[in-house]
């Protein structure tokens, strides 16, 4: 069996777009450990309300903004 050697005390760093706009549904992104190989990796935004619970700050944030009048 392979191992990855994870200890839990691991520093990431994720390279996200810089707009919530520029991410799409299961796009790689790049995910470097402190001391690994960087690697690809799937987000698992899997639809585009979930990008917009997430551009919103969660899912009550995002219902709350729409009670109040928000724009889409």
């Amino acid at each position: 069996m392979q191992t990855l050697g994870l200890t839990g005390h691991e520093c990431y760093t994720i390279d996200l777009p810089s707009f919530v706009s520029e991410i799409k549904p299961g796009q790689d992104i790049m995910v470097v450990p402190d001391d690994r190989k960087s690697c690809a990796c799937t987000l698992r935004f899997d639809t585009e309300v979930e990008l917009a619970y997430f551009d919103r700050g969660g899912v009550l944030r995002y219902v709350i903004w729409n009670l109040i009048g928000g724009k889409q």
